[in-house]
């Protein structure tokens, strides 16, 4: 697939068997501009060009090298004109902000996928979740480090062929694992600057001082305020939130997971440790994700519920 950026579907055991409404990728919704926070004024865009001024023909040069063997650019954009919103005044580490302020090296850790499996355990069913690592994809690569002027490629895995500018278009500040410091969650768009297929994920985390950006793939259900995210295979789906970091990757909880892989006719659909009916885990999902409220970015055109 064009960009190495895989594509989901929401489960079509909801669609089809119990009616639930399919998510799109297509549309942003705008929601009310009660909670948007200051923009991108010239003062902030004049802290990073002070940032950059004793490099000043790096931005263009950088910018020249954007392109792939199926993509071009035609047109140089300099990162202060792809950094559409800045998270100056956020309650997160300041160490965030100096990425975006001073050009401060972070590491992108590329999330290079998992799945989520079901087992007998005694007279429960036990979750457990595989990770694929760096050795999984010997044509990629698992992380670099970078800073955020030097930091566009084209989808959350990296390869040196396939490179494009990043709007960094709008963001979300939440305490993701519960460790009573937050995360800024930015979505960027490579080549343009509206919502697109291949937007993905940076989840900025500190450990230990250091920054790391974890690059995630897009599915098509938005975020909620709790943290929620399902994935969406049409046989398989997963309700989950990201539960830890470390410095190789994010590591899951799965509250919600149903398979219809082995046996079509008879799906196991799982809540906690515990077999469940279609009717308790349509309840469980609807309750805990669809009726749940949808988690609202901030951009440059004001709040936005990314869908």
């Amino acid at each position: 697939m064009k960009r190495n950026v895989r594509r989901h579907i929401i489960c079509a055991f909801l669609l089809i068997c119990l009616g639930a409404v399919a998510c799109a990728k297509t549309q942003t919704t705008v929601a009310e501009p009660e909670v948007m926070n200051e923009t991108v004024t010239t003062e902030k865009e004049k802290i990073i060009n002070d940032a950059n001024a004793d490099d000043s023909g790096k931005n263009t040069e950088v910018s020249k090298n954007f392109n792939s063997e199926d993509d071009t650019i035609s047109e140089e954009v300099s990162i202060e004109d792809r950094l559409l919103i800045l998270p100056y005044d956020e309650e997160v580490p300041e160490s965030f902000k100096k990425v975006f302020s001073e050009n401060a090296d972070f590491d992108v850790i590329f999330d290079l996928g998992y799945e989520v499996y079901s087992r007998e355990s005694g007279s429960s069913v036990e979750l457990y979740t595989e990770y694929l690592s760096a050795a999984d994809y010997p044509s990629g690569i698992g992380s670099i480090t970078t800073n955020v002027e030097e930091y566009d490629c084209g989808g959350p895995y990296y390869s040196e062929g396939w490179r494009f500018p990043l709007y960094w278009y709008a963001y979300k500040v939440m305490d993701m694992d519960n460790d009573g410091v937050n995360e800024l969650i930015y979505r960027v768009s490579p080549g343009d600057s509206i919502e697109s297929w291949d937007d993905y994920y940076l989840i900025f985390h500190e450990i230990d001082g250091r920054v790391y950006a974890f690059a995630t793939s897009l599915y098509c259900a938005p975020l909620t305020e709790d943290g929620l995210m399902t994935i969406g295979h049409g046989s398989k789906d997963i309700l989950y939130k990201i539960c830890s970091f470390d410095t190789e990757r994010y590591y899951i909880d799965c509250l919600a997971y149903y398979s219809s892989i082995d046996d079509s006719d008879n799906p196991v659909m799982v809540l906690g440790d515990k077999y469940v009916s279609g009717e308790e885990w349509i309840e469980f999902y609807k309750e805990n994700y669809d009726d749940k409220e949808k988690a609202v970015f901030k951009s440059k055109e004001g709040p936005i519920i990314i869908q």
